[in-house]
């Protein structure tokens, strides 16, 4: 912590700056860099505090404006509570990973057309990597004690008919390595590369 102390005309103030301990996690991008050609990203969104049938309920929008079809959702956090009419819900953390192939400036009008986190949609926007990162690993909270384990699978969605677009196989690869399972899916691309990230988090 770091005192300081300022004269203002005939009162002295004081100002205290503490550092907040920050802990290393582990990411992954959005984007495709061994992937030739304009459709290089997959689809990313992060979602706080939401319920659960929003998030599926954007993803089905996804799929009928955009042709989106395959996506794997994640699940940081989760709680069954019961809305204003007694029924019992899911209110969790949760982040979808696509698999289908887009392009960048196609991400930027996906992550408008959902209710996911308005700070997650700017951040790719303005970061100096201009992609998206979602956290694979575990995590301190502020408090300094409490961890939050990696995320784990909740759900693996793929719409049915035919989907409109190639799908990334690195990133195909990455989640069934990482989650242990299996994913089927056709129309794979050559891509193998994926670019991971350790970032600073507050614990």
């Amino acid at each position: 912590m770091i005192n300081k102390w300022f004269k203002l005309g005939n009162k002295s103030l004081a100002f205290m700056v503490q550092d907040t301990p920050r802990r290393k996690v582990f990411g992954i991008h959005n984007e495709l860099p061994d992937v030739e050609g304009v459709d290089n990203f997959v689809t990313f969104l992060d979602y706080d505090d939401v319920m659960y049938e929003v998030v599926c309920r954007d993803l089905m929008h996804l799929n009928k404006i955009f042709g989106l079809c395959s996506f794997v959702i994640l699940v940081n956090n989760e709680q069954e509570m019961n809305n204003m009419d007694g029924e019992k819900v899911l209110i969790g953390n949760y982040n979808v990973i696509g698999l289908d192939k887009i392009k960048y400036t196609d991400h930027v009008i996906i992550l408008n057309h959902t209710r996911c986190d308005s700070a997650f949609k700017y951040v790719g926007k303005k970061w100096i990597r201009r992609n998206w990162v979602l956290r694979l690993s575990g995590k301190f909270e502020q408090d300094g004690k409490t961890f939050k384990p990696e995320p784990k699978v909740k759900d693996i969605i793929k719409f049915p008919g035919k989907c409109t677009y190639q799908h990334s196989n690195a990133m195909k690869k990455q989640l069934e390595r990482w989650f242990d399972m299996k994913i089927k899916l056709n129309s794979l691309d050559r891509g193998k590369k994926l670019e991971y990230i350790r970032y600073d988090t507050p614990r």
